[in-house]
């Protein structure tokens, strides 16, 4: 399954149930950070989401905005990265993988 932040706005409960779902399921979930607002004010969602992901994608501006969240410099991207990798995971069953284009 795919999903991306948007979906915070919108319907947080149904992303939070289908990342269950998927956990509990062992189904692989790709979650997108989609926007710098939501890792800004929808933070403690995104981290919901992501530690129920298998792969997290973001682009460079999501990437050094969740840096600056861990405390990290913005720029400090490989950083970031390499730590929400390792951030908990639901389902341990296959690593998490980040990908930040």
């Amino acid at each position: 399954m795919y999903t991306t932040g948007f979906f915070i706005t919108s319907n947080a409960e149904a992303l939070r149930n289908i990342a269950s779902f998927c956990a509990e399921h062992d189904k692989p979930l790709g979650f997108n950070l989609s926007a710098l607002f939501l890792v800004q004010f929808f933070f403690d969602d995104v981290q919901n989401a992501i530690e129920h992901a298998d792969y997290v994608f973001c682009n460079e501006d999501e990437g050094s905005a969740y840096a600056e969240k861990l405390g990290l410099k913005a720029e400090e991207r490989t950083e970031m990265a390499k730590r929400l990798a390792e951030t908990k995971k639901v389902n341990s069953k296959r690593p998490r993988v980040v990908i930040c284009t």
